[in-house]
């Protein structure tokens, strides 16, 4: 993304059907007031001589109930190898068909099908009334068959993602998949695909897993490689809920091209920052982490351990915090910082109870990370033996009684069960490596996290539940029309697609 450096600007000539507010320095200001950036260390004072400390970094878009929606543009790459074939196949295209009716008609939708190779089953169309049997059509014909060619699907998709000639404000890829892919060297062939279709505009990832037979690690490698989320979707049936979950939350959106650094000054030093493969760089003393989209109303908390030096004095520094990004609303710059200073005394005050919840999860998901490596190497009983630990601290800590807690060690204890041999070798490690990266990163896609969902997710999610999301989305006899020239392409696009995946350079000439 780079965007660390230099932010990147939107082409407004290039935004279609959305006509963001122009931003005065007054709405300027009330948008930055809206993001609340704070250093929570777990103890402040801190008793004299303390070396380490933990330090949790909490970052939050305060909703606003006057927020535009920015439209969406969605592919979704959907695996539709042999594996597939029957109930899964089923489940997905009914997923699909879901999200259908959580957009709205300004968003559009894509869709691209792999197997052994890779096929557009469908270009850019937009969501309208007129065009939802197209829509529907499109998704009821995906048919099951053929190896797993991961890196063929996600290639079509950016070229087409690269080849719009006109751009909705968010873009978003879902990647589904439950095989693992037939070729090897598949990082190192999806990076070379992202180098080499060099797509400028900011995109969003979203992957999901399915069944116990997925490959987990694989998987969310993929996630990371964008800096997006996957999900574990452990039962088939419930995958509707975890893809209106996944775009409902995406409705409403804060910012992007976001980069948040985290320096220590004055002799401190950053001993861990929990989840820091997840996407965390150190460069040049400086931690950063860049996202390509902030929601509105979420929450983020990075929790840290430092080690302090000897001898300071009180309302010492000890870190400094800088976030930058792009409104969504307008596409303006925006930058913010923060400080941490400590104070000191010979005896030590009581914990932060906010600080130590994200504290518990943070080193809840390091355990579940020691356990996965454990159960690898089929030291199951350690692997128990050392979640159990985590568990009797948290319960003997004054937060018990706290529902983020009472979740966190539902996971535990779920997680414990994952280790068992037999299980852990069906579906136990997936479901221990989502736990491990949405304790970190995640939860407000987690199914068991209600209390972190946006307004989006609560109101979609009831409406699912109530059966107010019906599938009858078109009446028989109804006629799409494509509504831009460019789905029309994509559409030719998609007859002439090669066997190896490949878009030739035909297609682009005959804009």
């Amino acid at each position: 993304m780079g965007n660390c450096k230099s932010l990147a600007n939107v082409r407004q000539d290039e935004i279609v059907t959305y006509q963001p507010e122009q931003m005065t320095e007054t709405s300027k200001d009330i948008q930055i007031d809206r993001l609340r950036t704070e250093f929570i260390p777990l103890y402040n004072p801190v008793q004299m001589e303390t070396e380490h400390l933990h330090v949790v970094l909490q970052i939050e878009a305060i909703k606003n109930q006057l927020s535009q929606k920015a439209p969406i543009d969605l592919v979704c790459v959907v695996d539709v190898s042999g594996s597939m074939d029957g109930k899964k196949l089923i489940l997905v295209k009914d997923s699909l068909r879901f999200i259908q009716k959580v957009l709205s008609p300004e968003d559009r939708i894509s869709l691209v099908s792999f197997e052994t190779k890779a096929e557009i089953r469908m270009g850019w169309i937009r969501n309208t009334p007129n065009n939802k049997p197209l829509i529907k059509e499109s998704i009821l014909k995906l048919q099951a068959g053929g190896g797993t060619n991961i890196v063929s699907g996600i290639d079509l998709a950016m070229q087409l993602m690269k080849r719009r000639s006109q751009k909705n404000p968010v873009t978003l890829m879902f990647l589904l998949s439950d095989g693992q892919d037939s070729n090897q060297d598949l990082q190192k062939r999806i990076q070379e695909k992202f180098k080499q279709i060099d797509i400028k505009d900011i995109w969003g990832l979203k992957v999901f897993g399915y069944g116990s037979d997925h490959d987990s690690k694989q998987m969310e490698m993929i996630a990371q490689l964008k800096n997006g989320s996957y999900t574990f979707i452990q039962h088939v049936q419930k995958a509707s809920e975890h893809f209106i979950l996944a775009i409902s939350g995406m409705l409403s959106l804060y910012a992007k091209n976001v980069c948040i650094q985290v320096q220590p000054v004055n002799g401190v030093q950053i001993q861990q920052i929990y989840g820091e493969d997840m996407g965390w760089k150190k460069i040049n003393g400086i931690y950063q982490i860049e996202q390509n989209y902030v929601l509105d109303g979420q929450s983020q908390e990075f929790v840290m351990n430092i080690k302090l030096p000897l001898n300071i004095q009180q309302n010492f520094e000890a870190l400094n915090m800088n976030i930058k990004g792009e409104f969504i609303q307008d596409s303006k710059k925006f930058e913010k910082s923060a400080v941490l200073k400590l104070n000191f005394q010979d005896q030590q005050f009581n914990t932060n109870e906010i600080a130590q919840l994200y504290v518990f999860k943070a080193r809840s998901s390091e355990i579940i990370r020691q356990a996965i490596q454990l159960s690898e190497q089929q030291k199951n009983d350690q692997a128990i033996q050392l979640i159990n630990t985590i568990i009797d601290e948290i319960e003997g800590s004054n937060l018990l009684q706290n529902p983020i807690i009472q979740h966190l060690i539902q996971d535990l204890q779920k997680s414990k069960e994952m280790c068992k041999q037999q299980t852990f070798n069906i579906s136990g490690k997936a479901f221990m490596r989502n736990k491990q990266r949405n304790l970190i990163v995640q939860c407000q896609d987690e199914m068991d996290y209600s209390d972190n969902w946006n307004e989006e997710q609560v109101k979609n999610m009831e409406q699912f539940k109530n059966g107010e999301l019906c599938l009858s989305v078109c009446e028989i006899g109804d006629v799409g029309v494509m509504d831009d020239f460019e789905d029309l392409e994509g559409q030719n696009i998609a007859r002439r697609v090669s066997q190896e995946g490949q878009i030739s350079d035909v297609e682009e000439g005959q804009k």
